[in-house]
């Protein structure tokens, strides 16, 4: 099976002066698609959407088991 994805990445270049570097990285896949056959890569990015709805992933890296910011209700 392939998968193919979009991705845009982010990460804090500068931090606020007296507070310390947070090291946070952020992912956002967009427009993710599979296909379990013509799996060579070479044959281009199509397939059926994963998800569908316009919806994507988005990964938050922190060198910290659990980020009390990003505790919270949803």
């Amino acid at each position: 099976m392939l998968i193919y994805y979009e991705r845009s990445s982010f990460k804090e270049k500068h931090h606020i002066k007296g507070q310390p570097p947070r090291k946070i990285r952020v992912t956002v896949d967009q427009n993710v698609t599979y296909r379990d056959y013509d799996v060579e890569k070479s044959r281009g990015n199509y397939g059926s959407e994963l998800f569908g709805d316009g919806k994507v992933i988005i990964e938050i890296k922190t060198p910290l088991i659990v980020s009390d910011y990003l505790l919270g209700e949803w």
